[in-house]
C-alpha cells in the first residue's frame, strides 16, 4: 500500500500552524483495506515552539468537548522525535492524501522543515481528498462515523470510510 491518510490537529490554520497531533493510516483506495497507522501526540510547549497559534483556533479548541481537548493536549514528545518517527512510517513513493489541498499536507510539510526533518514525500504524489468528495459527489453525511472527532488517527478512519466507499458509487 502506497497511499495514505493523514490527519493533524493544530493550533492555527495558517500554514505555519503548531501541529499537536498526527494521525495516518494506510489505505488501498479501491478496496478500502486498512493497513498500517500512526499516531502521535506532541508536547503543547515545542509544537508552540516551532509552529504558531491564533486566538481563533484556540478558542475553537476551547469550545471542543472536554475529552477532546484533553486527548488532543496530553501530547508528550518532542515534534522533532515524532516528525522522525513519522518518516520511519513512510514507504518509498507514498502518496499521501490530506482533506483539503492547502491544509494538512501544507502544514505538516512546513513542519518538517522547521523540525529539519525532510518530507517523505514528492509534491506531485500528494493527493487531496475534498477534490476527490467534489469529483465523486460523496457527501461525508451520508457515511457512519466510528470514533472521535478531532482524533487525528479516527479522522483519518472515516476519511477513507467516504472517500473509498464513495468512489465506488456505493
Amino acid at each position: 500500500m502506497k497511499d495514505l491518510m493523514i490527519d493533524i490537529e493544530t493550533l492555527d490554520t495558517l500554514p505555519t500552524a503548531a501541529v499537536i497531533s498526527i494521525g495516518a493510516v494506510y489505505f488501498d483506495r479501491k478496496t478500502g483495506e486498512i493497513g498500517d497507522k500512526f499516531y502521535a501526540r506532541i508536547d503543547f510547549e515545542d509544537a508552540c515552539r516551532i509552529g504558531t497559534t491564533s486566538e481563533d483556533t484556540m478558542d475553537w479548541w476551547n469550545s471542543q468537548e472536554k475529552s477532546v481537548r484533553e486527548e488532543a493536549f496530553s501530547g508528550v514528545e518532542l515534534a522533532k522525535d515524532v516528525a522522525l518517527r513519522f518518516v520511519d512510517c513512510c514507504v518509498d513513493g507514498v502518496k499521501p492524501w490530506g482533506n483539503g489541498s492547502v491544509f494538512d499536507i501544507t502544514i505538516i510539510e512546513n513542519w518538517f522543515r522547521e523540525t529539519g526533518v525532510k518530507t517523505p514525500w514528492f509534491f506531485w504524489n500528494v493527493r487531496d481528498v475534498r477534490t476527490a468528495v467534489d469529483l465523486f459527489n460523496i457527501n461525508p453525511k451520508n457515511y457512519t462515523r466510528d470514533g472521535v472527532h478531532h482524533n487525528a488517527l479516527d479522522d483519518c478512519l472515516f476519511q477513507i470510510k467516504y472517500l473509498c466507499e464513495g468512489m465506488k458509487g456505493e
